[in-house]
């Protein structure tokens, strides 16, 4: 049997586990600090310097609805990770960074599937494309499109 398998970047934001397809990652790097612009569209922090240019900095714990709650201990780990997506260059900061996943479509399940779903703080479900089990913990798939269109698309009203 002929499966299909896809790399994807392993992150976690508060307890959740995520998965970003390889393809949207640049670069992940120790934090990178942002300074703060007024008047940022919703779940915007502010813009990094990054290779040269600023970059916007997507708070993507507020934009999945989960809410982030730090410790000293966490921030040590955190990293900023570099994406890209349909030629718009953005990060987001994330509490932990970890290897690249191949995982084949047959072991990709349903959101709805998850022992986690229905729990009081769950990760907005129209930006999760599915899930999949990988050392022993529940990851979750980015729907970087949508989380890029509902974010950059211009004339969305807010």
């Amino acid at each position: 049997m002929n499966t299909h398998v896809q790399n994807f970047f392993e992150i976690r934001i508060g307890r959740f586990f995520f998965a970003i397809q390889a393809q949207y990652v640049r670069r992940a790097l120790p934090v990178v600090p942002h300074i703060d612009v007024p008047l940022m569209r919703p779940n915007f922090g502010g813009i990094v310097l990054y290779n040269k240019h600023f970059v916007p900095k997507l708070f993507l714990d507020s934009l999945l609805g989960i809410g982030l709650y730090r410790t000293s201990v966490t921030v040590t780990t955190d990293s900023t990770v570099i994406l890209e997506v349909d030629g718009t260059v953005f990060c987001s900061t994330v509490n932990e960074v970890d290897t690249v996943a191949s995982i084949g479509d047959s072991h990709i399940m349903a959101v709805e599937k998850s022992p986690e779903f229905g729990s009081p703080i769950f990760p907005r479900r129209d930006y999760l494309l599915g899930y999949f089990e990988h050392r022993q913990k529940s990851i979750y798939i980015l729907d970087m499109l949508r989380l890029h269109h509902d974010s950059f698309a211009v004339g969305r009203n807010v």
